[in-house]
């Protein structure tokens, strides 16, 4: 992922001249597809390996997308627009974390406490009869 983020950040250099907004719509949905792929073929290493390098390629790419636009969008304001837009991504992690970790909560960790609990039980009962 970091050699292929590399390129993306020099080959994006080359595309941010002429086709800017078709970067920042588009780019969303490649991920999108990227990542709904990585779920489909996780079971295959080459794919996975391809698809995380082409995520590389692409995520890094991005940021220079989003801070071109806002340079050229708010030239006086610049700070305060970065400002803004690192609260806009931090609050995006946070909801992504939450919601997972409810979804992971609500589907996983119920089966894995019951059957830690499960075991640490046979453990017991095991250790019982040996002092039996």
């Amino acid at each position: 992922m970091g050699l292929c983020g590399l390129l993306g950040t020099f080959a994006i250099s080359h595309v941010l001249k002429t086709r800017l907004y078709s970067l920042l719509i588009g780019t969303p949905f490649l991920m999108m597809v990227i990542a709904l792929a990585l779920i489909y073929f996780g079971y295959s290493l080459s794919t996975v390996v391809v698809l995380l390098s082409m995520w590389g390629f692409v995520g890094t790419a991005v940021p220079v997308a989003w801070w071109t636009w806002l340079a050229q969008t708010l030239p006086h304001e610049a700070e305060a627009g970065g400002g803004l837009m690192v609260a806009i991504i931090q609050l995006a992690i946070t909801l992504g974390a939450s919601i997972g970790g409810l979804f992971f909560l609500m589907h996983w960790a119920i089966k894995v406490h019951f059957y830690l609990q499960a075991y640490a039980l046979r453990v017991l009962c095991l250790w019982l009869l040996l002092l039996l």
